[in-house]
């Protein structure tokens, strides 16, 4: 199978020899079969050849934003477990709903433990009465959730 970069070859080629796209687009297709490229990408690139940029290569991209430091978002919760999604949000210059998925992912790393009937109802029951009135402190609920965890795992 060709790369990209082939494909883009291939299509200034039949661009220098003078093919239409979609004559471009036969030509590839008699070929490749439905491997080769779409004839939307065909005609952006003799879009971009007919303005003089012959430049198959690719372009350097910023690419997805830097990876979420989820050790620093721990460090940050361990001094000072009163901060609110918002704050935290700030400090880690990101969005709030950005630092609320990553909690909500290292609340399910850190409580996922098998209970029985009786525990799940005492789980239950406290983080149901915790949880409303800690809702600005999201660590102090995650944390109260780990001690919970290994509570019961002591009781096992």
């Amino acid at each position: 199978m060709k790369s990209q970069k082939d494909f883009r070859q291939l299509m200034l080629y039949c661009f220098q020899q003078g093919f239409t796209a979609s004559q471009t687009m036969i030509e590839l297709y008699s070929v490749f079969g439905k491997a080769c490229v779409t004839l939307h990408t065909i005609w952006r690139w003799y879009r971009k050849f007919r303005t003089g940029d012959f430049n198959v290569e690719d372009l350097p991209r910023s690419g997805r934003p830097q990876k979420f430091d989820v050790t620093l978002l721990k460090d940050i919760m361990h001094k000072n477990p009163q901060m609110t999604v918002k704050e935290l949000a700030a400090i880690l210059h990101k969005s709030a709903s950005t630092v609320q998925i990553y909690l909500k992912k290292l609340v399910l790393q850190v409580v996922h433990v098998e209970l029985n009937t009786w525990e799940s109802s005492i789980a239950v029951r406290v983080i149901y009465r915790v949880s409303p009135s800690l809702s600005n402190s999201l660590f102090l609920h995650f944390s109260f959730l780990f001690i919970l965890k290994s509570i019961l795992n002591s009781m096992k």
